[in-house]
């Protein structure tokens, strides 16, 4: 049942940040929404979801510049959120691109509070780099967690 509870919280928060980033940036060179399918660990913990749902939004700017934000259950359950800005980095005139985001992230908490390095009441500085392609409006991203584990995003850019 808590997971319903987090489910209705998420696409609430979630709506009123798409929203909220869509109406700062309505003149963006690109805004994405994302969502994971596909998650891993590299070190087995038996207290780990075997998939953590993730909804984001994203604004980049052609110069590479970006922010973003996202929502989303950690490996542990517990509700969480990210806000982020970086850089993106195209690789030439190819479909390809490698990213490298720099932000806070909140929700590890109890028991899990040191599952992440300079963690104070739940608040944590994360680097997170990502390489991704795109194919058309699509957006797919291998998003690396360092010595832990990655994740496989799908979005779409407008």
């Amino acid at each position: 049942m808590s997971h319903v509870r987090y489910s209705v919280k998420a696409i609430l928060a979630w709506f009123f940040l798409v929203t909220g980033v869509g109406c700062i940036v309505a003149n963006a060179d690109e805004i994405s929404l994302q969502t994971n399918v596909y998650n891993i660990h590299y070190h087995d913990d038996p207290d780990h979801l075997p998939f953590s749902p993730l909804v984001g939004a994203e604004y980049r700017r052609s110069s590479g510049w970006l922010v973003g934000g996202a929502l989303f259950l950690n490996s542990f359950g517990q509700f969480s959120q990210v806000i982020y800005g970086g850089y993106l980095y195209n690789f030439g005139s190819s479909p390809f691109y490698g990213k490298v985001v720099a932000g806070v992230v909140h929700g590890y908490t109890g028991a899990y509070k040191d599952k992440l390095p300079l963690n104070t009441g739940g608040f944590a500085p994360g680097i997170f780099p990502a390489l991704g392609c795109r194919i058309g409006t699509v957006r797919v991203e291998s998003q690396f967690f360092w010595t832990n584990g990655l994740m496989i995003t799908v979005g779409v850019a407008f």
